[in-house]
């Protein structure tokens, strides 16, 4: 069968570098799996450049946003809460969405494991419950007191909904978007799996502006990236990071 002047014969395939189904050799991710291929596909200096300056562009505006909240006494209520987080969860799904060609395969669930799920649930229960156990008594010993999300929404009506809204799904759902998402995916495209893995880590836990944070936030973000890049799917992160943070605020309430 010939189609557009070239014959099947003509289009060289290869196996995908992860679950080895038959792809073109020309094919940058795999229709089945959704891996990046990392032969037999190259990518230009402009198209790498035009790459890191998107992050670099994102990662700016997400640490300006950061610093601004953090150090202004301006964003102390729910209202400020609501618009910094629907501006920022805006800039993430803008940045995702520029290099939709590439990141499009990373919302599809492959490979979807009932077993892998409930295992990464029970994994991430537990580290969370170890990091907060550690963390409160760090606080506690070191600084006097602990700090308390839900004195936060306590003057809310429905506190505990928004705390675990605010919390738990929407970093979950956007932070894994940007992170694991936009950034992960542009830096693969520059460097190799662990390099990039590692700086997107590292940014996402510097971006949290919390010193004493990186011990955990660190390891935990780069068992995000590993899961990212082995499931090619944002979905695991995104389950894994809404159970660590609903942990935590669990956490939270039982021992008030």
């Amino acid at each position: 069968m010939e189609e557009q002047g070239i014959t099947e014969e003509e289009v060289q395939i290869k196996p995908c570098s992860q679950c080895e189904v038959a792809i073109p050799v020309s094919s940058k991710f795999c229709g089945t799996c959704g891996a990046l291929q990392t032969e037999g596909y190259s990518i230009d200096e402009e198209e790498r450049l035009r790459g890191v300056k998107q992050v670099g562009f994102f990662y700016t505006i997400e640490f300006i946003i950061c610093l601004v909240v953090k150090f202004s006494e301006l964003f102390r209520d729910l209202f400020s809460l609501i618009l910094i987080d629907s501006f920022m969860a805006i800039v993430s799904i803008v940045f995702y969405a520029q290099n939709w060609i590439d990141n499009k395969q990373l919302l599809r669930f492959t490979n979807f494991s009932v077993l892998k799920v409930f295992k990464y649930i029970g994994l991430t229960i537990c580290f969370s419950l170890l990091v907060n156990i550690s963390m409160s008594w760090i606080n506690r010993s070191l600084f006097d007191g602990d700090n308390y999300y839900s004195l936060f929404f306590d003057n809310y009506k429905y506190s505990k909904i928004l705390m675990f809204f605010f919390v738990a799904l929407t970093p979950a759902l956007f932070e894994e978007l940007a992170y694991r998402g936009f950034v992960l995916q542009g830096l693969l495209n520059v460097m190799d799996k662990w390099q990039a893995i590692f700086l997107t880590s590292f940014l996402f836990a510097l971006i949290h502006l919390s010193p004493i944070s990186m011990v955990w936030l660190l390891p935990f973000a780069l068992w995000l990236g590993y899961i990212r890049t082995k499931e090619n799917t944002l979905w695991y992160g995104i389950i894994i990071h809404f159970f660590f943070n609903a942990t935590a605020c669990t956490y939270e309430l039982l021992t008030l």
